[in-house]
């Protein structure tokens, strides 16, 4: 099963886009916090001519029109980068029609447990990563938050992956999901470990099979 991924943050006026970063620098030749713009004023900025001169006439697009766009398409990895967004998700999804085709995640844990709440056919998980400090999150702290909340599952770092910790998690039926696994050994490596999704920047990289 393959799905796109995508950030959804909203902009002044309360707008949900698409868009990773909180800045509109990076990928636009505008300049500001997303959340200090309004919609009108994101529209102006060029959204793709960063990434090549064809795409220049590109601009961020709204959960709306991303809806509409991908209703045909693989179904769509939402990653909430901001609390307050909730409710106009879930109105969005019911309006388009496309529970059936999303599943959405957070590193922030008070949105997933929102979301389940409002909507618990909704298939949600739980971001985590390893902290600052280096300290590993353990197999039972990890389950408790997800059961807690009511996540679908895990999606962990490529650093906090070891065997015995997916293992412990399958154990105790909670899916792990790993982010963001770009090079073909550490692809198989989490294949191998049993992960049920993998996310990546390179989808081609990632095998139908474990074995190189």
């Amino acid at each position: 099963m393959d799905l796109i991924e995508l950030d959804l943050r909203a902009t002044a006026d309360g707008v949900p886009v698409i868009l990773h970063d909180a800045h509109v620098d990076r990928t636009t030749n505008g300049s500001g916090r997303l959340c200090d713009l309004t919609l009108e004023e994101v529209r102006r900025f060029d959204a793709g001519g960063w990434f090549a001169p064809s795409f220049s006439a590109e601009r961020i697009p709204t959960l709306k029109e991303t809806l509409v766009r991908t209703q045909d398409g693989p179904l769509l990895l939402i990653e909430l980068k901001e609390a307050g967004l909730e409710d106009v998700l879930l109105e969005h999804l019911h309006q388009a029609e496309a529970m059936n085709r999303v599943v959405v995640q957070s590193f922030q844990f008070p949105i997933i447990r929102r979301l389940k709440e409002l909507e618990p056919r909704l298939p949600c998980g739980l971001l985590l990563s390893s902290s600052p400090a280096g300290a590993i999150l353990d197999t039972l702290s990890i389950a408790e938050a997800v059961l807690t909340h009511g996540a679908n599952y895990a999606g962990l770092s490529g650093s906090m992956l070891r065997e015995d910790l997916v293992r412990g998690l399958r154990q105790r039926g909670i899916p792990v999901w790993a982010w963001t696994l770009d090079e073909p050994d550490h692809i198989y490596r989490a294949m191998e470990m049993g992960v049920e999704g993998i996310i990546s920047n390179h989808p081609e990289r990632i095998p139908e099979s474990p074995s190189p």
